[in-house]
């Protein structure tokens, strides 16, 4: 399921993106949109189905995120970056990759897990 927002993307310099809603005086708004959505939470995005919509984008992501990320991991031909993603997913797994270099010169990839809960959306406790 793919969105389209009908509204321009605009984005602040640090690359956060602002709020498409514009204020009483006619001027955009300069707050940063929810993570998911378009807007801001003084422009609605404290409402419960604008909260519903925007997870369910970020959701509808984690596949074909999965997916190139497990492509990244299988390409040959830049294995820094595959082991950049495979350190990524080891960690938000749980597990922590260290490198240890040995005397004779190799480089020792070590993982370990590091037990901690994980906070699944929808379950509030």
């Amino acid at each position: 399921m793919t969105h389209q927002s009908a509204t321009p993307v605009s984005r602040r310099a640090d690359g956060r993106r602002t709020c498409s809603a514009h204020r009483t005086d006619g001027e955009p708004c300069r707050g940063l949109a929810i993570r998911g959505a378009a807007v801001c939470t003084v422009h609605g995005g404290s409402a419960p189905q604008v909260k519903l919509s925007a997870e369910q984008r970020i959701r509808d992501l984690v596949d074909p995120s999965l997916n190139r990320i497990q492509k990244t991991i299988a390409d040959d031909d830049n294995p820094q970056l595959a082991l950049a993603a495979a350190r990524d997913i080891l960690d938000r797994a749980g597990y922590k990759a260290t490198e240890k270099i040995q005397q004779d010169g190799r480089t020792v990839i070590e993982i370990e897990y590091v037990a901690r809960t994980l906070e699944l959306p929808g379950t509030d406790e």
